[in-house]
């Protein structure tokens, strides 16, 4: 019986060894004769690369013709002191109407105007900080 039993493993022992001494692959990661493979998660079958894996991945180099985005240069604005000061003025002479209508209001009376000049001050203020900080 001991000798039957050691046949059976010595037979079960040159099975296994066998394909990894003709492949040079360890026997875990041979496929079976009947072609099924491992779990997914096993290593990939057939003998060992000797080359190095490179693990990071490069990134992509545009073709020798490509052309990228063109950056449009725009051209700075130049400081005008005149426009500037005009802007000024309008913004003032804007903004000492807004008590006296605001004081109707209190009274009861809407002026019709009020929200347009109020806008226009937006407008002349947004034109102002642009020209003095672009």
């Amino acid at each position: 019986m001991k000798t039957a039993l050691l046949l059976v493993l010595a037979l079960a022992a040159s099975l296994t060894i066998a394909p990894y001494r003709a492949s040079g692959c360890p026997p875990g990661l041979l496929a079976s004769s009947a072609g099924q493979q491992g779990p997914p998660s096993s290593p990939p079958t057939g003998p060992p690369t000797t080359e190095p894996v490179d693990m990071h991945a490069q990134p992509p180099r545009p073709p020798a013709d490509f052309q990228g985005p063109q950056l449009q240069v725009t051209p700075q604005r130049r400081f005008d002191p005149v426009r500037t000061r005009k802007d000024a003025e309008e913004l003032a002479a804007l903004a000492n109407k807004i008590p006296g209508q605001v004081d109707q209001l209190s009274k009861g009376l809407l002026p019709k105007d009020l929200a347009q000049q109020l806008k226009e001050i937006e407008k002349v203020a947004k034109r102002l900080r642009g020209e003095i900080a672009p």
